[in-house]
């Protein structure tokens, strides 16, 4: 049948599902799990704010399509009217191949995982294409690896480290630029309207200096794993003050200035 192009006679819901992803199973038992359009927006809406695009930008996918990484990959510059080059698996598989790719295509931002270009700068004559951002994502950023990138980046390049679980979308933002060489870089401050709660076992906010138990809150929140109840009533709890927050199951420590640096897993 033809498509419509008649206009919807009511907006769509924003906690409507948008899409099923899958988690990335840290602990083992990898999961699938519902996002609401809402929750999906809010990283965009922060991406566009924050470092918008530029006309000449050079965006690529590389991730698999049940991934967070491939739907921000893919939908954040789409969407903001900017073409993207998907990148084949078999270049993606190849460190040499995929870093050739970059810089024939002149790609201008980058999504990685920290263990790849780890893994990459075992290739000590590799250069950075013409990066105007480089976010790193999905894993802890060593005190190492920050500093790795500040020499592997362009001088005019913002470097990120944006941490959160699929669960809770995009949830903290750290600027690598002029993080300290002698320990891992913070794990940053809440992206637009997330919320983040460091509370004791008590369910008390802690005090600067502290080690807590990271909960995560707002609207960037998942809706529920698929066709599993009992296991989103176990991630997702009611705080008396707070309302629905999510179990990170992540320790971190709280500086005065609110930097929170993370501690360990609790499982």
């Amino acid at each position: 049948a033809p498509l419509s192009h008649e206009p919807r006679s009511q907006p769509p819901d924003p906690s409507g599902p948008a899409f099923v992803l899958a988690a990335s199973g840290s602990t083992g038992a990898p999961k699938l799990l519902e996002r609401s359009h809402r929750s999906f927006y809010h990283r965009l809406r922060w991406t566009w704010t924050t470092h918008p695009y530029r006309p000449d930008d050079v965006c690529c996918q590389k991730a698999h399509i049940t991934t967070t990484h491939s739907i921000y990959e893919l939908l954040e510059p789409l969407l903001a009217g900017h073409s993207v080059h998907i990148l084949a698996d078999d270049v993606v598989r190849s460190l040499e191949r995929f870093w050739s790719t970059l810089h024939t295509i002149r790609c201008t931002r980058l999504l990685l995982v920290p263990s790849m270009f780890d893994a990459s700068l075992t290739d000590r004559s590799l250069v950075s294409p013409p990066l105007n951002v480089l976010i790193f994502m999905g894993e802890a950023v060593s005190a190492h690896l920050a500093s790795r990138a500040m020499q592997f980046a362009p001088e005019n390049c913002a470097v990120f480290s944006i941490y959160g679980s699929t669960e809770a979308s995009s949830a903290l933002c750290a600027n690598l630029r002029g993080a300290r060489s002698d320990e891992a870089p913070a794990l940053g401050h809440p992206m637009g309207d997330v919320e983040a709660h460091v509370l004791t076992s008590n369910g008390v906010p802690t005090e600067p200096g502290q080690v807590g138990h990271l909960w995560s809150g707002g609207t960037a929140l998942f809706s529920g794993y698929v066709d599993d109840v009992e296991g989103t009533q176990l991630v997702l709890s009611t705080h008396p003050t707070l309302g629905t927050l999510y179990n990170t199951r992540d320790q971190v420590r709280v500086e005065p200035q609110g930097e929170l640096y993370y501690r360990g897993r609790i499982d």
